[in-house]
């Protein structure tokens, strides 16, 4: 396929495409995004080094490829966003897409490699090129058990996207030299308690734990986590959140614990009067227990020893995955 210099993206999804050629029409290139996703792709593309040499943003997900060549990767000088998401690739094929990236010019490359399988020790074997602008890495759908152990591969990291794989622990060993990480993603997978995130305390912002299995969170958990905006911990199995250190954590933003089985004692009631808390994501009804509070409404609640006052706050209440600002009591210690 000959292209013209003046085409700057070119979309080729969905076309059972199993090879693709490309060609400069007049000897130029302007083409930085070449899409290529949901065909049929037997083997990487082949594309004239000028073409390579100015592709931005290479996009291979869903194909069959089996496969990367280092030298065909190689020629992707300002490669900035690599994507291979749903190919049935090996894990050895990490090397080849470590070196490729390590001599590109582009600064911050991406890498998105989900559904690709790897164990959470892959980046400490020697055939790794350290990657020392990579500020994002997706991860998802890899099968893995453990944290990876991620700075080996990109020191620099601020975003690790590990959604959807069946995590069950993390070792303080995985999160060490990563100073800068911001956010990490883990969305279903299967941690049964909330992990020490102590070494990477002071740069995260955002944690995202939805759909996990954590039965209860204490102040203990979190003290470290003096930067935290956006913790994450809805549809899990909590039961009980323990009184944060707010002090400890001057920024936070927003606390999501909606679709829990909240257990409704004295211990909730820091969050029904969270002055340094703007946003808390609750259920409608949160309380599985005890049974008289059962279905009872977050703006009408009642605890032992406690007595509604007329002070107004604003907070989030989901219903069905809805979400509405409305202002409700705040209760306060009774006397």
């Amino acid at each position: 396929m000959l292209i013209q210099s003046s085409l700057q993206q070119l979309v080729l999804g969905d076309n059972q495409l199993e090879h693709l050629e490309l060609l400069p029409g007049d000897g130029f290139s302007g083409l930085t995004h070449l899409i290529v996703m949901n065909n049929e792709l037997l083997t990487f593309p082949y594309l004239d080094p000028v073409i390579c040499a100015s592709i931005r943003i290479l996009d291979l997900t869903n194909n069959l490829l089996g496969t990367v060549p280092q030298e065909q990767l190689a020629q992707f000088t300002f490669l900035k966003i690599l994507i291979l998401t749903g190919n049935p690739l090996a894990s050895g094929i990490y090397a080849n897409v470590t070196f490729a990236l390590a001599n590109t010019l582009s600064t911050n490359p991406e890498l998105l490699m989900g559904s690709i399988p790897f164990v959470h020790d892959r980046f400490l074997e020697p055939d790794i090129t350290t990657l020392l602008d990579l500020f994002e890495l997706d991860a998802q759908y890899v099968g893995l058990t453990i944290f990876p152990t991620l700075a080996p591969l990109c020191p620099a990291l601020r975003k690790a996207i590990l959604n959807n794989n069946f995590i069950n622990s993390i070792p303080a060993s995985s999160l060490h030299g990563l100073t800068s990480i911001s956010h990490i993603y883990l969305k279903n997978n299967n941690l049964t308690m909330f992990p020490d995130f102590s070494t990477v305390g002071s740069t995260l912002s955002t944690l995202i734990l939805d759909y996990n299995f954590i039965p209860k969170i204490h102040g203990a958990h979190v003290q470290s986590l003096t930067n935290m905006k956006y913790l994450y911990l809805s549809d899990n199995l909590l039961t009980h959140v323990y009184e944060f250190p707010m002090a400890n954590m001057p920024i936070l933003l927003r606390l999501n614990i909606v679709r829990n089985p909240l257990h409704c004692d004295s211990h909730l009631a820091w969050l029904l009067d969270p002055s340094d808390l703007p946003q808390l994501y609750v259920s409608s009804s949160p309380c599985a227990s005890p049974p008289n509070l059962k279905g009872i409404l977050w703006n009408k609640l009642y605890m032992a020893g406690w007595c509604v006052l007329k002070t107004y706050m604003n907070y989030v209440i989901s219903n069905n995955n809805f979400y509405q600002e409305i202002c409700i009591y705040v209760l306060h210690v009774d006397g």
